[in-house]
């Protein structure tokens, strides 16, 4: 029926509202050293209320009529979404080829595989934190969103054929209060595990179901002129929040409703005399709304893309690639959406032959892909063995010669990754081996990492209750080596080495009751010696690995843009060019580390410094990342797990021979 689905332009001038906030969310225009949209990510919960409304009103119209079958709807379903995805994904292969080293280009893999059976969501919900600096190189990051509508499109049409028998109103209040039930989730969650919550559609689905009880309410009578200021509101508060909200607001929750509902406002009073209604309909509005999903799917590759050239800082640079890509959008549009959008030129038999072939040669590609990331167009220094340890977390690896003792590694990522070579080497010669390890979580009894802001954990795993039980595990081992260490500059410091932004995260103690950076410091300081004195007490000897050198730069990918692909000439210009740091600058920044971890005293500590491993030696007063022939990093700050590691463990070797060295196993 009509009181269901009709046209309305408003609805393409509100894609055009949620696709640009997105586009100048990703594009950031730092103005003052913030993103002046700060709040653009919005764009993505304006599409879900949209989604959720149309496909609520196009179901609810076709059961009532009984025009549309199951088959009819997914098949114009996959005929909007699949085409253009498929052939973006398409453009974006000699992109990848030329620009990601092997270890992106596997991840760029499965993001294209998860992506073409609407599962990148759950891929990325396995990842990095969507706000984390880096996801600005997954080219395919922003189809998440496309994962969360698709499976809404799988479940929708059989909720509401399960219901179809009852009344629009008990459909409604259904609708709403598996809505309720989903926002409550989602905010009870986005404090306890953000990730999730971002990310899977339980929690995401009371936006596609806000829009789609506004589908059961939608009437000529809420559209006359008493409500005509509805919505100017909506829109008002909308891109208030555009400007409000940040990458801390707790979202999405009970604060992400604001926006939605101003959203809902628009679409429900929607009135052909008022004036935000007006300018909705304006045809510049409505024509890019037409190509919102084109300029949606296209924004994110050009920009990651450009950000994998070294070549997304400047802003002439970034108004040339939103230019690109609306170029891209209206061509797609015209070339892709359109022709296979239409069942008179394109058959179905033809559709889904054309589909399942190109769908099928992307997914062989993107498996062959997983595997080293093609790592045979590029030298070997460049390939994934540099980027990838398998190492359980405590699970012993025994020796089968003569034992001579257990070794055991304790720290974050930055001691993860020597965990291989470290393996290798001691089950090789007489050593059992254990890892206990935890990303981005140094053992530091009574310490916990959490958010500045709100104080709560980064990581479930990283609060005091699991550090104890990781100190626990150390103690009830008999009698080892360990190894001891991360990045603890980052802790001590509050910044990167590339940036006097403090981080979103710091350390507490419990009680959190730690007000400033210099009272941090002093109870790390404090809690370290406790932390390694509780390892001397139970009979084990402890090696201090101290901080290794930072890059300001992704070693792996300037050196590779720097050689391009003249691979010949590779060792000229590394030994012309190479990167490296002033061993000054390297102390300045380690020097409260460097204090923390000299303090601590006890004849059955050593000392491991990485510094005298990689700074003044090929060349005098730097710090150096590479050689000619290796890498010794895998990005700014972690060590490669197969040079750089072997490096760290030859001078660990030194030290087990030393004639001081005091291990009774």
């Amino acid at each position: 029926m009509s009181r269901f689905i009709t046209y309305r332009p408003e609805i393409d001038g509100l894609r055009t509202v949620a696709v640009l906030s997105v586009i100048f969310y990703h594009v950031n225009f730092n103005l003052f050293g913030q993103n002046p949209i700060k709040g653009g990510f919005l764009g993505v919960d304006i599409f879900f209320v949209i989604s959720g409304y149309l496909i609520t009103s196009i179901l609810l119209n076709g059961f009532e009529t009984k025009t549309l079958t199951l088959q009819n709807f997914y098949e114009r379903r996959a005929r909007r979404i699949l085409p253009i995805l498929l052939f973006v994904i398409t453009a974006s292969i000699p992109l990848s080829w030329v620009l990601l080293l092997p270890s992106e280009f596997q991840q760029y893999s499965w993001q294209t595989l998860s992506s073409i059976f609407s599962a990148s969501n759950f891929y990325f919900w396995t990842e990095d934190s969507y706000w984390a600096a880096e996801s600005i190189l997954k080219p395919f990051l922003h189809t998440w969103s496309l994962g969360i509508e698709e499976q809404f499109y799988v479940f929708m049409p059989l909720l509401l054929l399960f219901i179809t028998n009852q009344t629009l109103r008990q459909i409604r209040y259904l609708l709403l209060t598996l809505a309720i039930l989903s926002l409550v989730a989602s905010h009870y969650m986005s404090s306890k595990d953000a990730q999730s919550s971002f990310y899977l559609l339980p929690f995401r689905a009371w936006e596609l179901l806000i829009g789609a009880s506004i589908a059961t309410l939608r009437d000529e009578k809420l559209s006359n002129l008493k409500f005509s200021f509805f919505p100017t509101v909506g829109l008002a508060v909308v891109l208030i929040c555009f400007f409000v909200f940040d990458e801390d607001t707790l979202h999405p929750s009970f604060y992400t409703l604001i926006p939605t509902l101003g959203v809902g406002l628009i679409i429900l009073f929607a009135n052909p005399k008022d004036p935000t209604t007006k300018l909705l309909q304006n045809r510049i509005m409505t024509s890019i709304g037409l190509i919102s999903y084109g300029l949606y799917l296209w924004h994110f590759p050009v920009f990651s893309y450009l950000s994998h050239a070294g070549e997304f800082q400047n802003s002439g640079i970034k108004i040339g690639a939103i230019g690109l890509i609306f170029l891209l959008s209206t061509a797609t549009y015209f070339l892709i959406e359109r022709p296979f959008r239409s069942f008179s030129l394109i058959k179905s038999k033809l559709f889904w032959l054309v589909t399942g072939f190109w769908g099928l040669s992307l997914t062989v590609f993107a498996y062959n892909g997983i595997g080293n990331g093609f790592a045979s167009r590029i030298p070997k220094m460049f390939h994934p063995s540099q980027q990838s340890p398998r190492v359980a977390v405590h699970e012993w690896y025994r020796t089968s010669k003569e034992k001579k003792g257990r070794i055991i590694l304790v720290g974050d990522s930055h001691v993860g990754v020597l965990s291989k070579r470290f393996k290798e080497w001691s089950v090789n010669n007489g050593y059992d081996f254990a890892l206990s390890h935890s990303s981005g979580c140094q053992l530091i009894l009574g310490m916990e990492r959490v958010y500045r802001d709100t104080l709560k954990p980064k990581f479930p795993e990283c609060n005091v209750k699991n550090q104890d039980s990781r100190m626990n595990w150390i103690v009830e081992s008999k009698p080892a080596i360990v190894l001891v260490g991360g990045r603890l500059p980052l802790i001590v410091e509050e910044t990167r080495v590339n940036t006097p932004r403090p981080t979103p995260t710091i350390w507490q103690n419990s009680q959190h009751n730690l007000n400033s950076k210099k009272m941090r410091q002093n109870a790390i300081s404090n809690h370290y010696k406790e932390t390694i004195q509780t390892m001397t007490n139970a009979g084990h000897t402890v090696v201090l690995y101290y901080p290794t050198p930072e890059s300001k730069v992704h070693v792996p990918k300037r050196i590779f843009e720097m050689i391009g692909k003249n691979f010949l000439s590779a060792r000229e210009k590394l030994i012309r060019n190479p990167i490296t740091i002033d061993y000054e600058q390297h102390l300045s920044r380690v020097a409260t580390s460097h204090k923390i971890l000299d303090s601590i005293n006890d004849n059955r500590v050593f000392r491991l410094h990485p510094d005298k491993i990689f700074c003044n030696t090929s060349i005098s007063g730097k710090c150096v990342f590479h050689d000619t022939e290796n890498l010794f990093y895998q990005d700014s700050h972690h060590l490669s797990t197969d040079a750089g590691a072997n490096k760290v463990l030859q001078e660990f070797v030194t030290i087990l021979s030393l004639p001081n060295f005091a291990y009774q196993k």
